[in-house]
């Protein structure tokens, strides 16, 4: 039953947060893909330039450089996810697409059952 509850997030290990609980969920991040083919330090370097992220004031925690050519921008809020895809569409206009990123499904491993029952 303690594997269970170590899975579904529910356990106490010694009266400290587990390390899945202490990371920040980034259910509100933009993924920010160039129409055209280009590197992802491109778009990032065009994107830092044209748009001063720190004059928005808005709570940013990171801008990363991500996989197929896009950077990532986690942030607290949908104000500010709102802002940031409206300020790109405004200076980019067609040249980017804005997407909200999707969360992954987590999977579950069920620990001391027996091969039959899964």
């Amino acid at each position: 039953m303690k594997h269970i509850q170590y899975i579904k997030g529910n356990a106490d290990v010694n009266g400290k947060q587990m390390q899945s609980e202490q990371k920040k969920s980034y259910a509100n991040a933009l993924l920010i893909k160039p129409v055209k083919d280009q590197k992802s330090i491109l778009t990032k370097t065009d994107l830092l330039n044209k748009i001063d992220l720190s004059k928005l004031k808005l709570n940013i925690d990171s801008v990363k450089n991500i996989r197929n050519e896009a950077i990532e921008i986690n942030c607290e809020g949908n104000n500010a996810k709102n802002v940031i895809s409206a300020k790109v569409t405004e200076e980019f206009g067609n040249k980017y697409n804005v997407d909200e990123a999707i969360p992954k499904n987590l999977k579950i491993a069920i620990m001391g059952a027996e091969k039959k029952i899964i």
